[in-house]
């Protein structure tokens, strides 16, 4: 579903528009966490080269935790990265993580039984 153009807001047209909502500091804030707070899934964010405009509907929803429908947003999906298990014995040996059933922790290292190895 495309938006209307009434829906569309830059961020300061936002704020002006709703000055008890937010301050500029905090949609300055939101915008750049986006991909950490949920804002970039929620279609609520516009680019065309260096503007951006707020969705204000998809803003409303994310900003009460309502879900997004999928069928809104157009994604486009990455397989996942698999983890191979010889990737896997090599990043445990590189980080000191014993493998479950492996020998007691080497001197000088945190074992969860007994504090730290004096040997």
């Amino acid at each position: 579903m495309k938006p209307r153009l009434d829906d569309l807001l830059t961020p300061a047209a936002l704020v002006g528009r709703y000055p008890d909502l937010c301050s500029m500091s905090q949609v300055r804030y939101w915008i750049h966490k986006e991909h950490h707070n949920g804002l970039a899934d929620s279609g609520a964010i516009i680019r065309k080269g260096r503007r951006l405009w707020i969705n204000v509907p998809r803003f409303r929803d994310w900003l009460c935790g309502l879900p997004y429908q999928a069928s809104d947003v157009e994604t486009v999906a990455t397989p996942p990265t698999a983890i191979h298990p010889e990737n896997l014995s090599h990043s445990l040996r590189n980080s000191g993580i014993k493998k479950p059933g492996t020998a007691e922790a080497e001197p000088g290292q945190v074992s969860h039984s007994h504090g730290v190895n004096a040997e």
